[in-house]
């Protein structure tokens, strides 16, 4: 595994930090974006623990690794489901920060665009050759990042208890409050 997807995958705990310290320096909240960017967090949250708990314990880590293709829970409508719940994150914190500047909206869609487009491709090469049949079918019948209507294949009971993926998320939902928190601050003090 080489290449800017790997690279990206290994830090992508932290590659969130400069948009963080950007985002608290031109946040101009109010209680009610505040209000909206938070159910939006909320959601995002929501579909990483649900996408986590179907995924298994391969998603922690700096190396891809999977027992078996996730294809259960919100994997039925979308491949990246972890994915699109971070995209739900940023989203409701631009909310939240009440961040409307043209340019700084263009560069965290470019940031998103180019990591998670390098990230996919590389775990998408993964299970490409991990599991070259199973993997051909899921990837031709549900879409990358835009959920579809009817899901793909049978429900398929969570491979994780939701406490036990809490508490593995436990670090990001100190930092999602944390960083609501400082947007809240931040209205505050204006």
């Amino acid at each position: 595994m080489g290449g800017l997807g790997s690279a990206l995958y290994r830090v992508r705990s932290w590659t969130a930090v400069p948009f963080v310290i950007a985002l608290l320096a031109v946040a101009r909240p109010s209680a009610a974006l505040l209000v909206w960017g938070a159910l939006l967090v909320l959601c995002g949250e929501a579909l990483r623990v649900c996408g986590l708990r179907h995924l298994g314990a391969t998603a922690r880590g700096g190396r891809l690794h999977a027992d078996a293709l996730a294809t259960g829970g919100p994997f039925r409508f979308v491949r990246n489901p972890i994915y699109l719940g971070n995209v739900l994150l940023v989203a409701g914190f631009l909310v939240a920060g009440g961040v409307a500047h043209p340019a700084f909206l263009a560069c965290a869609a470019a940031a998103l665009a180019i990591q998670y487009g390098a990230i996919i491709a590389t775990e998408e090469a993964f299970l490409a050759r991990r599991f070259p049949e199973a993997f051909a079918r899921y990837r031709a019948r549900v879409p990358r990042l835009l959920p579809r209507r009817a899901p793909y294949g049978p429900a398929t009971a969570p491979r994780r208890a939701t406490r036990d993926v809490l508490r593995a998320e436990f670090r990001t939902l100190h930092t999602l409050a944390l960083l609501l928190t400082l947007i809240g601050f931040r209205n505050l003090l204006r």
